[in-house]
Protein backbone atom coordinates (compact mmCIF):
# COMPACT_ATOMS: atom_id res chain seq x y z
CA UNK A 1 0.00 0.00 0.00
CA UNK A 2 0.81 3.86 -0.67
CA UNK A 3 1.49 5.27 2.62
CA UNK A 4 3.54 8.40 1.47
CA UNK A 5 4.44 10.44 -1.79
CA UNK A 6 6.92 12.65 -1.99
CA UNK A 7 6.90 15.23 -5.43
CA UNK A 8 9.90 17.32 -5.97
CA UNK A 9 9.76 19.74 -9.21
CA UNK A 10 6.64 18.53 -10.75
CA UNK A 11 4.06 21.26 -11.68
CA UNK A 12 2.69 23.23 -9.10
CA UNK A 13 4.73 20.90 -6.05
CA UNK A 14 8.35 22.23 -5.20
CA UNK A 15 8.75 20.03 -2.90
CA UNK A 16 5.39 18.66 -0.78
CA UNK A 17 4.43 15.43 1.48
CA UNK A 18 1.13 13.62 0.87
CA UNK A 19 0.14 10.84 3.22
CA UNK A 20 -2.22 8.13 2.18
CA UNK A 21 -4.48 5.71 3.81
CA UNK A 22 -6.55 2.81 2.41
CA UNK A 23 -8.98 5.43 1.91
CA UNK A 24 -7.97 8.59 1.03
CA UNK A 25 -9.50 11.97 -0.53
CA UNK A 26 -7.86 14.51 -2.41
CA UNK A 27 -9.86 17.75 -2.15
CA UNK A 28 -10.10 21.22 -2.46
CA UNK A 29 -10.64 24.39 -5.06
CA UNK A 30 -10.27 24.09 -8.63
CA UNK A 31 -6.50 24.30 -9.94
CA UNK A 32 -4.69 23.59 -6.61
CA UNK A 33 -2.94 20.41 -7.36
CA UNK A 34 -5.52 17.76 -6.79
CA UNK A 35 -5.13 16.11 -10.40
CA UNK A 36 -1.40 17.17 -10.81
CA UNK A 37 -1.28 14.32 -7.65
CA UNK A 38 -2.92 11.39 -9.79
CA UNK A 39 -1.19 12.44 -12.79
CA UNK A 40 2.29 11.95 -10.64
CA UNK A 41 0.81 8.92 -9.27
CA UNK A 42 -0.05 7.70 -13.51
CA UNK A 43 4.01 9.03 -14.27
CA UNK A 44 5.20 6.35 -10.83
CA UNK A 45 2.54 3.70 -12.47
CA UNK A 46 3.84 3.95 -15.77
CA UNK A 47 7.74 4.13 -14.82
CA UNK A 48 6.78 1.01 -12.55
CA UNK A 49 5.69 -1.11 -15.16
CA UNK A 50 9.04 -0.78 -16.54
CA UNK A 51 9.76 -3.42 -13.92
CA UNK A 52 9.81 -7.35 -14.64
CA UNK A 53 10.25 -9.60 -10.95
CA UNK A 54 12.07 -11.98 -13.04
CA UNK A 55 14.87 -9.44 -14.63
CA UNK A 56 17.18 -6.68 -13.98
CA UNK A 57 15.78 -3.56 -13.49
CA UNK A 58 16.54 -1.26 -16.23
CA UNK A 59 19.39 1.63 -15.37
CA UNK A 60 17.12 4.09 -17.35
CA UNK A 61 13.78 3.98 -19.43
CA UNK A 62 11.48 6.28 -21.66
CA UNK A 63 9.08 8.10 -20.18
CA UNK A 64 5.80 9.09 -22.17
CA UNK A 65 4.38 12.57 -21.07
CA UNK A 66 1.15 11.67 -23.26
CA UNK A 67 -1.08 8.81 -23.93
CA UNK A 68 -0.10 6.30 -21.00
CA UNK A 69 -2.92 5.97 -18.71
CA UNK A 70 -4.40 9.21 -20.45
CA UNK A 71 -1.63 11.63 -19.47
CA UNK A 72 -1.73 14.70 -21.18
CA UNK A 73 1.02 16.32 -19.68
CA UNK A 74 2.42 18.22 -23.42
CA UNK A 75 5.84 19.13 -23.18
CA UNK A 76 8.51 18.22 -20.66
CA UNK A 77 9.35 21.65 -19.62
CA UNK A 78 5.91 22.31 -18.78
CA UNK A 79 5.51 19.87 -16.09
CA UNK A 80 9.44 21.29 -14.50
CA UNK A 81 7.96 23.29 -11.29
CA UNK A 82 8.23 26.93 -11.99
CA UNK A 83 10.77 27.53 -8.78
CA UNK A 84 12.77 24.28 -9.59
CA UNK A 85 16.45 24.65 -8.69
CA UNK A 86 17.49 21.50 -11.25
CA UNK A 87 15.79 19.81 -14.93
CA UNK A 88 14.98 17.00 -12.35
CA UNK A 89 11.97 15.86 -11.26
CA UNK A 90 11.78 13.48 -8.18
CA UNK A 91 8.93 10.89 -7.12
CA UNK A 92 9.45 9.01 -3.89
CA UNK A 93 6.87 6.19 -2.69
CA UNK A 94 7.08 5.10 0.77
CA UNK A 95 4.86 1.74 1.00
CA UNK A 96 3.40 0.67 4.39
CA UNK A 97 6.80 -1.35 5.27
CA UNK A 98 8.37 2.06 4.70
CA UNK A 99 10.18 1.05 1.65
CA UNK A 100 11.35 3.56 -0.24
CA UNK A 101 10.86 3.95 -4.11
CA UNK A 102 12.75 6.67 -5.42
CA UNK A 103 12.36 7.94 -9.66
CA UNK A 104 14.08 10.09 -10.99
CA UNK A 105 13.03 12.15 -14.53
CA UNK A 106 15.01 14.25 -16.22
CA UNK A 107 15.30 15.92 -19.56
CA UNK A 108 18.38 16.85 -22.02
CA UNK A 109 16.82 16.79 -25.33
CA UNK A 110 18.26 13.03 -25.38
CA UNK A 111 14.46 11.66 -25.56
CA UNK A 112 12.76 14.57 -27.24
CA UNK A 113 10.55 17.38 -25.93
CA UNK A 114 7.40 14.74 -25.02
CA UNK A 115 9.43 12.22 -22.93
CA UNK A 116 11.35 12.09 -19.92
CA UNK A 117 14.11 10.02 -19.20
CA UNK A 118 13.39 7.71 -15.67
CA UNK A 119 15.69 5.67 -13.54
CA UNK A 120 15.21 3.85 -10.04
CA UNK A 121 17.05 5.98 -7.63
CA UNK A 122 16.29 3.74 -4.73
CA UNK A 123 14.10 0.14 -5.50
CA UNK A 124 14.30 -1.79 -2.01
CA UNK A 125 11.98 -4.21 -3.03
CA UNK A 126 10.49 -5.13 -6.18
CA UNK A 127 7.55 -7.19 -4.63
CA UNK A 128 6.08 -4.53 -2.49
CA UNK A 129 6.22 -1.47 -4.60
CA UNK A 130 2.89 0.52 -4.95
CA UNK A 131 1.08 -0.02 -8.12
CA UNK A 132 3.16 -2.99 -9.19
CA UNK A 133 0.16 -5.05 -9.94
CA UNK A 134 -3.85 -5.07 -9.87
CA UNK A 135 -4.32 -1.39 -10.67
CA UNK A 136 -6.97 0.09 -12.01
CA UNK A 137 -7.67 4.28 -12.83
CA UNK A 138 -10.61 6.03 -13.85
CA UNK A 139 -10.82 8.92 -15.28
CA UNK A 140 -12.92 11.75 -14.90
CA UNK A 141 -14.33 11.68 -18.27
CA UNK A 142 -15.73 8.81 -18.56
CA UNK A 143 -17.89 6.98 -21.38
CA UNK A 144 -21.75 7.98 -21.73
CA UNK A 145 -24.55 5.51 -22.52
CA UNK A 146 -23.49 3.74 -25.12
CA UNK A 147 -25.57 0.94 -27.24
CA UNK A 148 -22.68 -1.78 -26.45
CA UNK A 149 -19.15 -1.14 -25.62
CA UNK A 150 -15.76 -2.60 -27.13
CA UNK A 151 -14.71 -5.88 -25.77
CA UNK A 152 -10.84 -5.50 -23.77
CA UNK A 153 -8.12 -7.37 -23.35
CA UNK A 154 -8.48 -10.79 -23.00
CA UNK A 155 -5.62 -11.87 -20.77
CA UNK A 156 -7.11 -9.33 -17.99
CA UNK A 157 -10.14 -7.59 -16.42
CA UNK A 158 -9.98 -4.43 -17.03
CA UNK A 159 -12.87 -2.00 -17.47
CA UNK A 160 -10.71 0.59 -19.37
CA UNK A 161 -9.94 4.30 -17.98
CA UNK A 162 -12.86 5.49 -19.26
CA UNK A 163 -15.08 2.69 -18.41
CA UNK A 164 -14.58 1.48 -22.09
CA UNK A 165 -14.70 -2.04 -21.62
CA UNK A 166 -16.76 -2.30 -18.31
CA UNK A 167 -19.72 -4.65 -20.40
CA UNK A 168 -16.87 -7.01 -21.28
CA UNK A 169 -15.08 -6.76 -17.87
CA UNK A 170 -18.62 -8.07 -16.47
CA UNK A 171 -19.34 -10.60 -19.08
CA UNK A 172 -16.14 -12.47 -18.55
CA UNK A 173 -16.07 -11.90 -14.30
CA UNK A 174 -19.02 -13.83 -14.67
CA UNK A 175 -18.02 -16.60 -17.08
CA UNK A 176 -14.69 -17.50 -15.19
CA UNK A 177 -16.98 -17.09 -12.05
CA UNK A 178 -15.02 -14.33 -10.56
CA UNK A 179 -15.87 -14.14 -6.36
CA UNK A 180 -15.87 -10.66 -4.67
CA UNK A 181 -14.28 -10.37 -1.12
CA UNK A 182 -16.45 -12.34 1.24
CA UNK A 183 -16.84 -8.19 2.99
CA UNK A 184 -18.72 -6.69 -0.04
CA UNK A 185 -21.06 -9.52 -0.74
CA UNK A 186 -24.55 -8.24 -0.12
CA UNK A 187 -26.75 -10.78 -2.11
CA UNK A 188 -27.43 -14.43 -1.70
CA UNK A 189 -26.19 -14.94 -5.17
CA UNK A 190 -22.67 -15.65 -5.90
CA UNK A 191 -22.42 -14.72 -9.10
CA UNK A 192 -20.31 -11.69 -9.48
CA UNK A 193 -22.98 -9.05 -12.00
CA UNK A 194 -25.81 -10.21 -9.02
CA UNK A 195 -23.14 -8.83 -6.81
CA UNK A 196 -22.69 -5.52 -9.26
CA UNK A 197 -26.22 -5.23 -9.23
CA UNK A 198 -26.80 -5.10 -5.73
CA UNK A 199 -24.33 -2.74 -5.07
CA UNK A 200 -25.88 -0.51 -7.91
CA UNK A 201 -28.98 -0.77 -6.28
CA UNK A 202 -28.14 1.20 -3.63
CA UNK A 203 -27.45 4.00 -5.27
CA UNK A 204 -30.10 3.42 -8.37
CA UNK A 205 -32.88 1.77 -6.67
CA UNK A 206 -34.04 -1.70 -8.12
CA UNK A 207 -31.37 -1.78 -10.94
CA UNK A 208 -31.09 -4.71 -12.89
CA UNK A 209 -28.89 -5.36 -15.94
CA UNK A 210 -28.68 -7.33 -18.92
CA UNK A 211 -25.55 -7.38 -20.90
CA UNK A 212 -25.06 -9.69 -24.48
CA UNK A 213 -22.27 -10.88 -26.11
CA UNK A 214 -22.03 -9.62 -30.04
CA UNK A 215 -19.19 -11.55 -31.02
CA UNK A 216 -19.25 -10.67 -35.05
CA UNK A 217 -18.39 -7.04 -33.90
CA UNK A 218 -16.54 -8.01 -30.76
CA UNK A 219 -18.53 -5.75 -28.61
CA UNK A 220 -20.88 -6.26 -25.77
CA UNK A 221 -24.22 -4.56 -25.11
CA UNK A 222 -25.51 -3.30 -21.93
CA UNK A 223 -29.57 -3.00 -21.36
CA UNK A 224 -30.87 -1.92 -17.82
CA UNK A 225 -34.22 -1.80 -15.94
CA UNK A 226 -36.33 -1.11 -12.86
CA UNK A 227 -36.95 -4.27 -11.30
CA UNK A 228 -39.68 -2.73 -9.24
CA UNK A 229 -41.54 -1.63 -12.70
CA UNK A 230 -43.30 -4.02 -14.95
CA UNK A 231 -41.15 -3.30 -18.12
CA UNK A 232 -39.11 -4.28 -20.57
CA UNK A 233 -35.19 -4.10 -20.63
CA UNK A 234 -33.91 -0.23 -22.01
CA UNK A 235 -30.62 0.29 -24.30
CA UNK A 236 -28.36 3.18 -22.33
CA UNK A 237 -28.93 5.81 -24.43
CA UNK A 238 -32.45 5.90 -22.89
CA UNK A 239 -31.07 6.74 -19.69
CA UNK A 240 -29.05 9.60 -18.08
CA UNK A 241 -25.19 9.51 -17.81
CA UNK A 242 -25.19 8.54 -14.33
CA UNK A 243 -25.31 4.96 -14.73
CA UNK A 244 -22.96 4.91 -17.15
CA UNK A 245 -20.23 6.87 -15.08
CA UNK A 246 -21.13 4.58 -12.00
CA UNK A 247 -20.84 1.58 -13.27
CA UNK A 248 -17.15 1.43 -14.31
CA UNK A 249 -16.41 2.19 -10.23
CA UNK A 250 -18.41 -0.42 -8.71
CA UNK A 251 -17.35 -2.90 -11.67
CA UNK A 252 -13.89 -2.24 -11.11
CA UNK A 253 -14.16 -2.05 -7.53
CA UNK A 254 -15.31 -5.40 -6.97
CA UNK A 255 -13.10 -7.11 -9.63
CA UNK A 256 -10.14 -5.43 -7.18
CA UNK A 257 -11.55 -7.39 -4.15
CA UNK A 258 -10.91 -10.65 -5.41
CA UNK A 259 -7.29 -9.66 -5.81
CA UNK A 260 -4.51 -8.80 -3.37
CA UNK A 261 -2.76 -5.28 -2.90
CA UNK A 262 -5.81 -3.71 -5.44
CA UNK A 263 -5.63 -0.25 -5.57
CA UNK A 264 -8.09 2.23 -7.26
CA UNK A 265 -7.49 5.34 -8.78
CA UNK A 266 -10.82 7.61 -9.34
CA UNK A 267 -11.86 11.13 -10.84
CA UNK A 268 -14.56 12.72 -9.73
CA UNK A 269 -16.83 9.64 -8.54
CA UNK A 270 -19.66 11.69 -7.89
CA UNK A 271 -20.00 13.08 -11.36
CA UNK A 272 -23.77 13.12 -12.45
CA UNK A 273 -25.59 11.47 -9.56
CA UNK A 274 -28.07 13.44 -6.60
CA UNK A 275 -26.49 13.75 -3.76
CA UNK A 276 -27.90 10.65 -1.86
CA UNK A 277 -25.99 8.38 -4.88
CA UNK A 278 -22.95 10.62 -3.65
CA UNK A 279 -23.57 9.42 -0.41
CA UNK A 280 -23.71 6.43 -1.08
CA UNK A 281 -21.23 6.18 -3.90
CA UNK A 282 -18.92 7.14 -0.61
CA UNK A 283 -20.69 4.51 0.95
CA UNK A 284 -19.52 1.95 -1.53
CA UNK A 285 -15.75 3.46 -1.37
CA UNK A 286 -15.31 3.05 2.31
CA UNK A 287 -16.69 -0.58 2.00
CA UNK A 288 -14.24 -1.05 -0.76
CA UNK A 289 -10.93 -0.04 1.59
CA UNK A 290 -12.05 -2.13 3.69
CA UNK A 291 -12.16 -4.79 1.93
CA UNK A 292 -8.19 -4.77 1.33
CA UNK A 293 -8.25 -2.37 -1.37
CA UNK A 294 -6.50 0.89 -1.26
CA UNK A 295 -8.65 3.95 -2.87
CA UNK A 296 -7.75 7.26 -4.23
CA UNK A 297 -10.20 9.69 -4.75
CA UNK A 298 -10.20 12.91 -6.60
CA UNK A 299 -13.43 14.83 -5.68
CA UNK A 300 -15.63 18.24 -5.10
CA UNK A 301 -18.56 16.23 -3.25
CA UNK A 302 -19.16 16.67 0.73
CA UNK A 303 -21.43 14.12 -0.07
CA UNK A 304 -18.99 11.47 -1.14
CA UNK A 305 -17.03 12.05 1.89
CA UNK A 306 -19.41 12.29 4.57
CA UNK A 307 -20.94 8.98 3.16
CA UNK A 308 -17.66 7.28 3.55
CA UNK A 309 -17.38 8.94 7.40
CA UNK A 310 -20.36 7.64 8.21
CA UNK A 311 -19.44 3.76 6.64
CA UNK A 312 -16.01 4.05 8.51
CA UNK A 313 -17.40 5.61 11.88
CA UNK A 314 -19.93 2.47 11.81
CA UNK A 315 -17.28 0.10 11.28
CA UNK A 316 -14.69 1.95 14.08
CA UNK A 317 -12.09 2.20 10.94
CA UNK A 318 -12.17 5.81 10.77
CA UNK A 319 -8.10 5.92 11.37
CA UNK A 320 -8.01 4.34 8.08
CA UNK A 321 -9.91 7.59 6.64
CA UNK A 322 -7.94 10.53 5.06
CA UNK A 323 -8.84 13.97 3.68
CA UNK A 324 -6.30 15.85 2.35
CA UNK A 325 -7.10 19.79 1.70
CA UNK A 326 -4.47 21.07 -1.04
CA UNK A 327 -4.74 25.18 -1.34
CA UNK A 328 -2.80 27.66 -2.67
CA UNK A 329 -0.56 29.94 -0.80
CA UNK A 330 1.98 32.32 -1.45
CA UNK A 331 5.13 30.14 -1.01
CA UNK A 332 3.22 27.16 -3.16
CA UNK A 333 0.85 24.20 -2.78
CA UNK A 334 0.16 23.30 0.83
CA UNK A 335 -1.69 20.00 1.77
CA UNK A 336 -3.30 19.96 4.73
CA UNK A 337 -4.47 16.39 6.07
CA UNK A 338 -7.88 17.12 8.10
CA UNK A 339 -8.25 15.31 11.57
CA UNK A 340 -10.99 12.96 11.48
CA UNK A 341 -11.91 11.34 15.24
CA UNK A 342 -13.37 8.19 16.31
CA UNK A 343 -17.07 9.54 15.62
CA UNK A 344 -16.22 10.31 11.94
CA UNK A 345 -16.07 14.16 12.92
CA UNK A 346 -14.26 16.46 10.86
CA UNK A 347 -12.28 18.55 13.65
CA UNK A 348 -10.43 20.76 10.88
CA UNK A 349 -12.85 23.63 8.76
CA UNK A 350 -9.91 25.05 6.45
CA UNK A 351 -11.33 27.99 3.98
CA UNK A 352 -12.49 26.81 1.01
CA UNK A 353 -13.42 23.23 2.46
CA UNK A 354 -17.00 22.33 1.47
CA UNK A 355 -18.22 25.91 3.13
CA UNK A 356 -20.11 27.57 0.37
CA UNK A 357 -23.46 26.84 1.08
CA UNK A 358 -22.25 28.26 4.86
CA UNK A 359 -21.14 31.16 3.05
CA UNK A 360 -24.39 31.74 0.37
CA UNK A 361 -26.91 31.25 3.31
CA UNK A 362 -25.43 34.26 5.28
CA UNK A 363 -25.33 36.43 2.30
CA UNK A 364 -28.91 35.51 1.65
CA UNK A 365 -29.68 36.01 5.29
CA UNK A 366 -27.90 39.82 5.49
CA UNK A 367 -30.00 40.10 2.13
CA UNK A 368 -33.05 39.17 3.87
CA UNK A 369 -31.98 41.35 6.92
CA UNK A 370 -31.22 44.33 4.94
CA UNK A 371 -34.63 44.13 2.85
CA UNK A 372 -37.02 44.07 5.59
CA UNK A 373 -35.33 47.30 7.27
Amino acid sequence: MLNKLFLNNFKCFRYNEVNFKPLTFLVGGNGVGKSSVIQSILLAKQSIDNIKLDEEVPSSFEVKLNGPYLLNLGLAKNILSSNATSQTINLSLLNDLNEETKINYSFDGKYGEHLLEGSFETLNNKRNIPFSENFSYINAERLGPRQALSMGPSFNLEVGFKGDHTSHSLFRADNINLQVHESLKIQQSLRFSRQVEAWMSLIFPDLQLDYKMIEEVNMVSMKYKNGALDTDFFAAPNNGFGISYTLPIIVAGLILSSKNNGVLVVENPEAHLHPLGQSRMGRFLAALSLSGVQVIIETHSEHVINGSRVDMAKSNRTEDLMVNFLAIEKDGVMVQELTINKFGELLDWPIGFFDQEQQDLKELFLIKREKKQ
